[in-house]
């Protein structure tokens, strides 16, 4: 890396933490009563995608429910560590 590009690199990185941190100030300065509202207004916008997930996790848990068990009659694992995406993440 130039001294050029390190150097745009390092500004960039410290606008991008003075923007964070006045970010951090603008939150700290709110009421709680404003602090609720806003945590509640973002619970509205991702309501749509935590029904959409919930729904998809029925009609997985439905579909292995009503498939045969895969070594159910020996000979396949039937224990181990799950996926990351199986994992029961919240994210």
């Amino acid at each position: 890396m130039t001294d050029d590009a390190k150097t745009a690199a390092e500004r960039e990185l410290a606008a991008v933490l003075a923007r964070k941190a006045e970010g951090r100030r603008e939150i700290a300065r709110r009421s709680f009563a404003e602090k609720i509202e806003r945590m509640e207004a973002l619970r509205e916008r991702l309501a749509p995608f935590k029904r959409l997930r919930e729904q998809r996790r029925v009609a997985r848990e439905a579909a292995a429910a009503s498939a045969p068990q895969a070594g159910s009659e020996g000979g396949g694992k039937t224990d181990g560590p799950a996926s990351a995406t199986s994992a029961g993440s919240n994210t």
